[in-house]
């Protein structure tokens, strides 16, 4: 890596030829600001150059994926600089990663945290695993492009009429039906090193 990541645990070779990259703002529960985006795009940049790395996973803790946006960064700053900051590039920079992105999330991915796996090829998730927007409740648009990305790799992972009903409101699907649509649960962390085979042996193809 050209420099130690401030935000972010980085593992080349978590597993051959498997990355592993983690959120690690554990007091902020992982809330994404400008400095930590950065991290990731540039991170994930490189990790596409090493030709040792076939694969890429994204993680948080066990509590949380990520919160969504820094409150706190954000209301340090004037609407002007807000607007001066250039994340819809950063954004960018990750939905390009042209090697297999995965998310595996556990915990809370809310806001940003949500939109940030959904840009990710492929979400493997905990049964503690809470996905919403809850910027819809403020009638205000995700500032990381949801909506695009709903139109991408998020789409095809199952119809909205399944998935919004769960993601928003909790509400739980039987197995067979949650499996139909492209759901399945974590087997375990990724500290306990199972579950992963199925997951990862597609993209080491």
């Amino acid at each position: 890596m050209s420099s130690t990541p401030q935000f972010l645990t980085v593992t080349p070779e978590a597993r051959p030829h498997v990355a592993l990259v983690q959120l690690n703002r554990p007091k902020e529960l992982n809330a994404l600001h400008y400095d930590l985006m950065q991290e990731i795009a540039r991170t994930l940049q490189e990790l596409c150059a090493n030709p040792a790395v076939r694969v890429i996973v994204l993680t948080g803790s066990e509590r949380v994926f990520a919160a969504g946006a820094d409150i706190k960064f954000m209301s340090e700053r004037t609407a002007v600089e807000m607007l001066e900051i250039d994340q819809i590039s950063l954004w960018e920079q990750i939905r390009r990663t042209h090697k297999p992105l995965i998310a595996a999330v556990s915990g809370f991915a809310l806001g940003g945290g949500c939109e940030l796996a959904m840009v990710c090829d492929m979400i493997v998730a905990s049964e503690t695993a809470q996905f919403g927007q809850p910027e819809i409740r403020l009638g205000i648009m995700p500032g990381g492009g949801a909506p695009s990305a709903s139109r991408g790799p998020w789409a095809r992972r199952g119809p909205w009429k399944w998935s919004l009903p769960a993601n928003l409101f909790r509400r739980r699907k039987r197995c067979a039906v949650a499996l139909s649509i492209g759901w399945c649960p974590w087997a375990s962390t990724w500290k306990r090193r199972s579950g992963w085979p199925r997951a990862l042996r597609a993209c080491r193809r």
